[in-house]
């Protein structure tokens, strides 16, 4: 029995008990048993609504996982690890205030030497193994990695 019907059956007890309206108990009585008659519709009005507003979040919900998916794509099927590739290029989780460095070969000792991008750039080499000037003949290269 929710709270409705049992207001409404405490409402019948009370006429059923066919007491004089008149008197001040009975006024008192009766006007308790409005009160709550008039709680348990408003109760009953906001159960209603917060059911239809349970249903709007799980709409909701479910709307925000489709985007979600749409957006992001599938999570579980994603490898993390394809984020650290090192490039500094942005476009992955790579620190992009890393330095890059780059390993030469002295043409004349066969040292190998790491440089970064500024030195390698400046074509301005030294060997450290044999103090020869290493001269570099540094090509441009575009997006796909061809000359």
């Amino acid at each position: 029995m929710n709270l409705t019907e049992r207001v409404a059956y405490i409402k019948g007890l009370c006429e059923g008990l066919d007491l004089d309206p008149s008197k001040k108990e009975v006024k008192v009585l009766n006007a308790i048993v409005e009160a709550l008659e008039d709680l348990a519709l408003s109760v009953s009005d906001m159960e209603d609504d917060v059911a239809q507003l349970f249903d709007e979040v799980d709409a909701i919900d479910e709307d925000m996982d489709d985007l979600e998916d749409y957006v992001y794509g599938d999570e579980d099927d994603y490898d993390y690890d394809d984020d650290h590739c090192g490039c500094g290029c942005g476009d992955c989780d790579c620190d992009e205030d890393e330095e890059v460095l780059y390993e030469v070969t002295c043409p004349h000792c066969g040292e190998t030497v790491t440089v970064d991008e500024d030195t390698l750039l400046e074509n301005d080499l030294t060997c450290p193994a044999c103090n020869q000037k290493i001269v570099l003949d540094v090509e441009d290269e575009d997006e796909d990695g061809e000359e």
